[in-house]
């Protein structure tokens, strides 16, 4: 459990949303939540509904960099680490193919709280950036 490591997991988890949101496929993000994210669980959520009704997502590339790991967060047990997040534009479609929004991109600031528990990285909560749902 190191710096780079807490680093790492939140770089890898953030980028992971543009490919839950275009293939629906929520294992690795679900791996890596933790019960109180609520950003992970809004995420997981809105992917499920979306797909479940036959409604799709285009584009949605989210890339991230590093800009601060801070020290251990001696109650957590874990780094808090501050991300640029980008996320490219996201258009959301229904089941007849129909635009229900359309979200022109972004870049953020986020603090992802992370842990190292049962021989893994988890992400505890995220703060700041834009909710782009």
């Amino acid at each position: 459990m190191t710096p780079a490591g807490a680093a790492a997991a939140a770089t890898y988890f953030i980028e992971l949303y543009g490919y839950v949101l275009q293939t629906g496929d929520l294992t690795e993000w679900d791996a890596m939540s933790f019960p109180t994210c609520d950003f992970c669980k809004t995420t997981h959520e809105f992917v499920v509904t979306t797909l479940g009704a036959g409604g799709s997502f285009s584009g949605g590339v989210t890339t991230a960099e590093v800009i601060t790991v801070h020290p251990l967060a001696e109650l957590e047990g874990g780094y808090p680490v501050d991300l640029q997040v980008t996320q490219g534009p996201t258009v959301r479609l229904d089941a007849a193919g129909k635009q229900m929004s359309n979200f022109e991109g972004s870049v953020a600031t986020a603090r992802f709280h992370t842990v190292y528990a049962n021989d893994a990285w988890r992400i505890l909560g995220v703060e700041g950036g834009r909710d782009s749902q």
